[in-house]
């Protein structure tokens, strides 16, 4: 009970807790230039189109493509990058930009269940 009040904290509040957690870690904001930089290089070819969906509101299947181009640039061979990501579940990150329906789908699924 004790860890699902605590991913429950997380689900309420997730973007303050990331935030909290930066900060105390000394990262603040200074992080960002450098990571947003290297996410536009690591797109390669890409690029255009991860910042076109990034501008305006998405379908759930451009949502989907957002995620996975984004997750690309995780991946250290870009020729096989985006199918790498492409494979990878949407029900942990498929969704950008929403992380407590994210978790909250996540936690009452089967599989977390299941144990």
């Amino acid at each position: 009970m004790t860890d699902a009040n605590g991913m429950m904290l997380v689900v309420a509040d997730g973007e303050h807790l990331s935030a909290s957690a930066r900060e105390a870690a000394g990262f603040g904001s200074t992080w960002k230039p450098a990571y947003e930089g290297n996410l536009c290089r690591a797109l390669g070819s890409h690029l255009s189109r991860w910042e076109e969906l990034a501008s305006r509101a998405r379908t759930p299947v451009e949502d989907r493509q957002y995620a996975v181009l984004q997750w690309s640039a995780d991946f250290t061979d870009p020729a096989t990058a985006y199918q790498h990501a492409e494979a990878m579940p949407p029900a942990l990150g498929g969704r950008p930009g929403r992380f407590r329906e994210t978790v909250a789908a996540f936690l009452t699924s089967p599989d977390y269940r299941s144990g």
